[in-house]
């Protein structure tokens, strides 16, 4: 039960990073605001440019601040434009590769372990699963919904 109740809260914290890259690519990026993530660059779903796989063989930090573009955000992950040396790199990077996400602004950090390569094509899709939708009233998240609803 506690580690179902863990891969809950796993979840839950993936979808809500999901909620705030796709408010970035809405609404933009304040200017004092500074996203850090880091990804596992070897995970399905990934995929960097090789000169940055040559240098960045297990993990990368990106920075999403002042300058990216083309945030897109869907249910798997999120592809980013950013620059390196002043040339245009694409990075896509699946929610279950990051490691950690990191909101200055917001004094917000969280970190993951990495969901497995084998127990990642036994995982749905963030969109499958709506029981989210229980539990929010609002802005807010109501645990006790949650628990009873979903465990």
């Amino acid at each position: 039960m506690y580690e179902y109740y863990k891969s809950k809260i796993d979840f839950y914290h993936r979808l809500m990073i999901r909620d705030i890259l796709s408010e970035i690519s809405r609404e933009g990026i304040n200017e004092q605001q500074s996203i850090y993530i880091t990804f596992t660059t070897k995970y399905p779903g990934v995929s960097i440019p090789r000169f940055l796989q040559e240098k960045h063989t297990d993990s990368m930090t990106i920075v999403l601040q002042y300058d990216f573009e083309k945030l897109q955000v869907d249910n798997t992950g999120f592809s980013v434009v950013l620059y390196f040396n002043k040339k245009a790199s694409k990075i896509r990077v699946s929610f279950f590769a990051i490691q950690s996400f990191v909101d200055i602004e917001s004094d917000f950090s969280i970190s993951f372990t990495p969901v497995s390569h084998e127990a990642y094509k036994s995982l749905p899709d963030i969109q499958h699963d709506n029981s989210v939708d229980n539990v929010m009233e609002g802005n807010v998240l109501y645990f006790s919904n949650f628990v009873n609803n979903n465990l």
